[in-house]
């Protein structure tokens, strides 16, 4: 899917698209006010509920950015091969050459 601006979008819960690099950059937000949050709190419990939402925030921008440059890799190669004409399906055997008899 793409954005309005041409980049790749995803769908995002409240039904309206957002390119994925601004997903990821969201979900670093959204990890880093877990960590301010946490050293606000005074009580031990609260503060360790934000650091673990915090992790969790930050493994899954990190999730997402790796799956996005793998996403990206695999558009890049497939269009390599489209404009080279290269062939990634390994050789198939091919027999006598044309004008060629066989051996007897």
């Amino acid at each position: 899917m793409t954005s309005e601006g041409g980049g790749l979008a995803m769908d995002t819960p409240r039904g309206c698209t957002m390119p994925a690099s601004d997903q990821v950059r969201e979900c670093l937000h959204h990890a880093e006010d877990c960590v301010q949050q946490a050293a606000s709190q005074t009580d031990p419990k609260l503060r360790q509920d934000f650091l673990i939402l915090g992790a969790c925030w930050l493994k899954l921008g990190y999730e997402l950015s790796e799956r996005l440059a793998n996403f990206l890799k695999s558009k890049a190669l497939s269009r390599h091969d489209r404009v080279t004409g290269a062939n990634t399906a390994p050789a198939q055997a091919a027999g006598p050459a044309a004008g060629q008899s066989r051996p007897r």
